[in-house]
């Protein structure tokens, strides 16, 4: 991401996000198709940029005009893309407050405006379609906002990646970690319809990757917090679209009852609306490292997921041609 390189002078590293986000294999496998996902997908990616671009370098009209339409088309590409729409209200609010211009509030104006819009648009076009929205799912923002069962949607969240504690409610099948399931497993590389895995180990090790690349981007969090401060918006901004996204997927599938692993209706690939910022978050811990490790270390992770890329393909074609 542009806005980034400036704080990652030493290392020349930043495009390896799009290396990352391009031969990450489940993402290329949904991507090799003209579907919603990738059409959201893509909407994500550009909302992503342009509040980013908004609050680095100001929300001109221009800028807001094309924040405001690519916010108004991620839920119609799929509905799903709502929920990164908390995010973007946060940072253009702070925005607003922090930077009180007037050369900002026309920028807010036609975001709102654009949004608008764009929104009353497809609502006069969308009875010529066969559906509302290029996507079925709930929202995760319209189920959170429903009310009802806030308290059973917080413990499925906590029990997603933690372990139960005793006065909770059991929402999953002890016998998985949901999120390894969900997220590691669906996320990563299940192929067919959820039918084709790698062995136990690999889900392990990128486990793995993805806790130390945790640590590493907390230590630097914590190490450069003044810099961290002084970019604390985007920052927020970038944690609130992962948080958004995992909570609206978890939220829009809640069930009070237990989940069994083969009648688990989350899919991975609906975090790939984050998967700028989750990028984001991968390569940041690189900031730890001095020069002579940072760029090898960085090789190492793009070369390890292009590999990995790869042998996704040949386990396709072996599981489904053999």
């Amino acid at each position: 991401m542009e806005p980034c390189a400036s704080s990652f002078p030493h290392v020349r590293s930043w495009p390896s996000l799009g290396l990352l986000v391009a031969f990450q294999p489940m993402f290329s496998f949904i991507a090799g198709a003209v579907d919603n996902d990738s059409g959201v997908n893509a909407m994500a990616a550009l909302a992503v940029y342009l509040t980013i671009r908004a609050v680095r370098r100001g929300l001109t009209w221009r800028l807001g005009a094309g924040l405001g339409t690519t916010a108004a088309l991620l839920p119609i590409m799929k509905v799903s893309g709502e929920a990164l729409w908390p995010a973007i209200m946060i940072a253009v609010i702070g925005l607003a407050v922090l930077r009180r211009s007037r050369a900002t509030l026309q920028g807010l104006g036609t975001t709102v405006a654009s949004f608008v819009a764009v929104g009353a648009a497809w609502g006069a076009l969308a009875g010529l379609f066969h559906r509302a929205a290029a996507g079925a799912a709930t929202s995760g923002v319209a189920a959170a906002a429903s009310g009802g069962q806030l308290g059973g949607k917080l413990v499925y969240l906590w029990e997603l990646f933690f372990p139960r504690l005793p006065f909770m409610t059991a929402h999953w099948d002890p016998s998985i970690w949901p999120f390894k399931f969900i997220y590691v497993m669906r996320g990563f590389a299940s192929f067919g319809w959820y039918a084709i895995f790698f062995p136990n180990w690999v889900y392990d090790a990128i486990i793995v990757v993805i806790l130390t690349s945790g640590a590493l981007a907390l230590a630097v969090a914590i190490r450069r917090r003044r810099s961290v401060a002084r970019h604390s918006l985007e920052a927020v901004f970038l944690i609130l679209v992962i948080l958004g996204v995992i909570a609206g997927i978890e939220f829009a599938f809640y069930s009070p009852a237990p989940r069994i692993p083969l009648v688990i209706p989350e899919q991975g690939r609906y975090a790939f609306t984050a998967i700028v910022p989750l990028a984001a978050l991968a390569l940041a811990g690189l900031l730890l490292l001095p020069r002579r490790w940072a760029i090898p270390v960085t090789a190492l992770l793009v070369g390890a997921m292009i590999c990995f890329s790869a042998a996704s393909h040949l386990l396709y074609v072996a599981q489904t041609f053999t």
